[in-house]
């Protein structure tokens, strides 16, 4: 009441805005729900992290679409599901396994999928500056896993000299079987002429990362990393990097193993096809992923908002954000983005629930 005594005027233009502005619902600004796959009616909410929910809309939110039919699961951002995906390949009968490190971040396990089975394991040795991570499986595979060849270190690397890398690009677009890339080496040094690396026109994608790099006697001679990032246009005067990829030489990996106990495949057998070397090439993700959830569509959600006081709590904007968690395509926006004195947070958040209930569920 002091308020309203000290503050007249204020009081009048509020209630004239209250009237005037009305109570305005909450619209939806993007709507790609036509067309949208089967989400079994499963929701990942994001859980903000510290300091992004100054309000407490969360568990709000959290409630509402549990009271409007979705099943709902809370998930931060370092989530498996949101984890990186690349390649690896056999490097034991036992189940040893070569990535690259940059795959798994804070991650000490990961998942892999060699021939359409799953399995858990554990990174039993990690080398950041080489970007090499060494894996095994948390239980031994029922049948003998068949190691890649590897070329003898000393072999010499040829300017020119065919080359091939099966991995998984773009798992979540392509598709979850290997592809089969080739190309030729560029140079046969790194960026900046690092001697650790080789230049290949293989053409790379996420994803790729840790794929095997073949000669044309099949045996594995790299393991590719990676490509020029295109904030390089910032020193080419905008041009844009085009098929400038690298693959790590023999010599580092076999360094990085040298104090292990594992026996590297010599013996590569003669006419043998991609096909046959593919059933050695794994899928990989960091953090531990049920069965199953890899290949089910996947919605998620993340609360955007910011809250003012003026008499009472209202959003200046506030915006529930579905997207495909594969993909990363927004399907749906609900929401308010402006500031109409007559609506509280909870009008708004209700309103928005139930555009969502009406544009997802009905």
């Amino acid at each position: 009441m002091r308020i309203l005594l000290q503050s007249p005027v204020l009081f009048v233009c509020t209630a004239l805005s209250w009237v005037l502005a009305g109570c305005v619902a909450p619209s939806v600004s993007v709507d790609r729900t036509e067309n949208m796959p089967d989400y079994a009616q499963n929701i990942f909410l994001f859980q903000p992290e510290a300091g992004e929910d100054p309000r407490n809309v969360f568990p709000r939110v959290y409630e509402g679409l549990r009271n409007i039919g979705f099943e709902v699961t809370p998930i931060e951002t370092e989530s498996p599901l949101f984890g990186r995906q690349g390649t690896a390949f056999v490097l034991s009968e036992d189940g040893y396994f070569l990535s690259t490190a940059h795959t798994f971040r804070r991650y000490q396990e990961a998942t892999i999928w060699l021939e359409d089975r799953r399995y858990e394991a554990d990174i039993v040795k990690r080398d950041r500056r080489a970007d090499l991570v060494l894996l095994k499986l948390r239980e031994p595979p029922e049948e003998a896993l068949k190691p890649l060849p590897i070329a003898p270190r000393e072999r010499p690397y040829r300017m020119g000299e065919e080359v091939f890398a099966i991995g998984y690009p773009l798992s979540d677009i392509l598709g979850r079987q290997p592809r089969l890339n080739s190309g030729r080496i560029s140079a046969t040094v790194g960026l900046r002429d690092d001697p650790d690396f080789i230049q290949v026109s293989i053409e790379t994608q996420p994803g790729n990362s840790g794929s095997p790099v073949f000669n044309d006697r099949r045996e594995v001679i790299g393991m590719m990393k990676g490509t020029l990032h295109p904030s390089i246009m910032r020193a080419t005067g905008g041009s844009m990097p085009q098929n400038v990829n690298f693959a790590l030489k023999n010599s580092i990996i076999e360094e990085f193993l040298e104090d292990t106990d594992i026996e590297l495949n010599r013996v590569a057998e003669p006419d043998i096809d991609f096909e046959s070397l593919s059933k050695s090439v794994a899928q990989i993700r960091s953090g531990i992923i049920e069965d199953g959830l890899i290949e089910a569509n996947k919605l998620a959600c993340k609360i955007v908002y910011h809250s003012v006081w003026e008499l009472w709590y209202r959003f200046s904007y506030f915006q529930l954000i579905f997207f495909d968690m594969d993909t990363g395509q927004v399907v749906l926006v609900a929401g308010e983005t402006r500031d109409q004195l007559g609506n509280t947070e909870n009008t708004i958040i209700e309103r928005s629930l139930a555009e969502v209930r009406r544009k997802l569920l009905e």
